[in-house]
């Protein structure tokens, strides 16, 4: 490939095919979206969810789950892994456009905002991802001679992660008001015995787990299907722009495989515990500009 061609691509076409071409790696990825459901009839949700999911089957958009989340009128739709990272965000936003119509079809609103409701869980979009060879094998799958590790190629890539995701926070969290999700303080409205609810469920530190939702990196528990092993990027604001997302994870994802170094140590217990002395998120959008210019990775990859 000449550079010529290369210049002509967008930088998120750029990384995939740096990853492809320098390693041999192809982008397996899913998307899962945490949205909020405000006005209207409260009784009409189901019907308004039923009717999202045969918009998006007509659409051709293959759902892989939806759920209730924590907070009140607070749902979660999660797409299929499929090994076509611009078809992922093509598909997110269309996602993100039939909620929209249809809720508004029954005169309700829905907030894509990180933290709509000061006292209700705060909402996130959460990228899954792996790589797989030229044989289709899933690198990051565990071998039984890793004994508690992760394979190296998945600890590379986390390694890549962490080490780019200061300076990619404005990817993540292009609003002031995005910053108001990354706390440690409970949703006082909602009870004690409640304690997934009174939490945002979003990192408050640089930092990575196994199935632990206080990481920014979490590594969900493959242990019935090791093939599905994979990471779960956790940062992301509902109202982020998808490829900017993308693009952003990707350069943290080759940057770890260029360098092949190895994460911190796996956080077990609750992350925002201050025993665990990682880097915090930035609690403002102008402190993450301030991280993004002085970054040195992400940054040359967001240029064509």
């Amino acid at each position: 490939m000449t550079e010529e061609i290369f210049s002509q691509q967008s930088p998120l076409s750029n990384l995939l095919t740096l990853i492809e071409e320098d390693f041999g790696y192809q982008v397996h990825v899913a998307s899962e979206i945490e949205f909020y459901f405000i006005g209207g009839e409260e009784a009409k949700d189901n019907e308004i969810l039923a009717k999202i999911l045969l918009r998006l089957k007509e659409e051709g958009i293959v759902v892989a789950s939806m759920q209730i989340e924590n907070g009140h009128r607070q749902y979660e739709i999660a797409l299929a892994v499929v090994n076509n990272v611009e078809i992922v965000c093509e598909h997110t936003n269309q996602l993100k456009e039939i909620i929209t119509t249809v809720a508004n079809e029954y005169g309700v609103k829905t907030s894509f905002a990180a933290k709509p409701f000061e006292n209700q869980p705060g909402s996130g979009l959460h990228i899954h991802l792996h790589l797989e060879n030229a044989r289709r094998y899933n690198v990051f799958q565990k071998l039984e001679s890793d004994n508690d590790n992760e394979s190296p190629i998945l600890e590379h890539c986390v390694w890549g992660l962490l080490d780019t995701l200061l300076e990619s926070m404005v990817y993540f969290a292009p609003h002031e008001e995005d910053y108001k999700r990354y706390t440690a303080q409970a949703n006082e409205d909602v009870p004690e015995e409640a304690p997934l609810r009174r939490y945002n469920n979003a990192p408050v530190k640089v930092s990575w787990g196994s199935n632990n939702r206080t990481v920014a990196i979490r590594i969900p528990s493959s242990s019935h299907r090791p093939e599905e092993r994979h990471l779960e990027h956790r940062v992301s604001s509902p109202d982020a722009d998808i490829y900017g997302v993308m693009t952003a994870i990707l350069g943290g994802i080759y940057h770890g495989l260029k360098q092949q170094m190895q994460p911190s140590e796996k956080i077990h217990g609750n992350a925002f515990d201050d025993q665990y002395e990682r880097p915090l998120l930035p609690t403002s959008l102008s402190e993450a500009k301030k991280l993004a210019d002085s970054g040195k990775v992400i940054k040359t990859y967001m240029q064509k």
